[in-house]
């Protein structure tokens, strides 16, 4: 890729994430977050950068049972986002009987994709090691992700099951036992995530490696990390165990809904069992549950999930 290409996709790349956060901006003043919960904030990294933090919420009122523990890595194209992005969301599946957890892990505006899984760790063993102070459940804990959060939710736990690429991405393994895993609209092909609809030459030429230099550099496929983490064919190994997978995507995924239809092409030949929860709903676009939980067709949605993820509490893996 040469100089001026880069550039190029840089100066577009990056004003994307103006335009997220104004949609964000939108958003945030068209919902009303409900009463009756709270939202509290740690460090789960004290020596490392300041936006390593995450979001514990639960109901106001405690209850005398532990409720089931639902982990959410937020998307946003590796790009944008942090632990209060998805706030109306995670107050809806608190409604639900969970407790929620989100995080804020470092953008690739300012590192590559192996410190954005190293933050994800960090905060996993954060969880475990502090889950008495926290009042947490972790032995009924569910993974959620959407769009780039849920490729680092699918890869997360792959890398916690080989030793080999524990060494790659500079972790040491977590102790939480996932019970179900929840991908939605999934971008896991980070090699076709920049592709184009009907923009052939600029994809393969511009969008699909300014990506994929952003994730690890200009010399990227000279990285062992890329090889081993570009899409799923890559990291899932045989022999590797996962908890009940549940894939959700939409009608309304114009651009997207193809990288759902490759993941399930990818578990289908790997042997990973998974169910398939499919919006009709044309309104319905990409990571809509999260983003707008109040809709109709988002409550359905939300509602499925959660019950996806109580059915599949006490079953063991795959």
């Amino acid at each position: 890729m040469n100089e001026i290409s880069y550039t190029l996709f840089k100066t577009v790349f990056l004003s994307m994430k103006q335009i997220m956060h104004a949609e964000r901006v939108i958003r945030d003043k068209m919902q009303k977050l409900p009463e009756g919960f709270v939202k509290r904030t740690y460090r789960y990294w004290q020596q490392g950068h300041e936006v390593q933090e995450c979001n514990l919420y639960t109901p106001a009122e405690e209850d005398e049972e532990s409720r089931p523990l639902l982990v959410d890595i937020h998307g946003g194209c590796w790009l944008y986002g942090d632990k209060d992005y998805y706030d109306h969301f995670s107050y809806h599946m608190v409604q639900q009987g969970f407790d929620v957890s989100s995080l804020t892990y470092r953008t690739i505006d300012q590192v590559q994709l192996r410190h954005q899984v190293q933050d994800v760790f960090d905060y996993f063993h954060f969880l475990a090691r502090k889950k008495k102070e926290m009042g947490i459940d972790l032995s009924r804990a569910a993974l959620t992700g959407d769009s780039a959060g849920a490729q680092l939710s699918l890869l997360c736990l792959c890398i916690n099951q080989s030793e080999n690429l524990q060494k790659i991405f500079g972790v040491e393994p977590f102790d939480i036992d996932f019970k179900a895993l929840i991908l939605t609209h999934p971008v896991c092909f980070i090699d076709e995530a920049g592709r184009l609809p009907k923009w052939d030459l600029i994809s393969r030429k511009i969008s699909i490696p300014g990506l994929q230099t952003f994730l690890y550099g200009r010399n990227y496929k000279e990285q062992i990390e890329h090889g081993y983490s570009v899409n799923p064919y890559a990291y899932i190994e045989p022999g590797m165990h996962f908890p009940p997978i549940l894939l959700v995507t939409s009608k309304g995924d114009k651009m997207f809904k193809i990288q759902t239809q490759m993941l399930m092409k990818a578990l289908d030949q790997k042997h990973v069992p998974y169910k398939f929860y499919y919006e009709r709903d044309p309104e319905a676009g990409h990571v809509f549950n999260v983003t707008n939980p109040d809709a109709e067709y988002s409550q359905r949605c939300n509602e499925f999930i959660g019950n996806f993820i109580k059915d599949n509490l006490n079953k063991p893996k795959h």
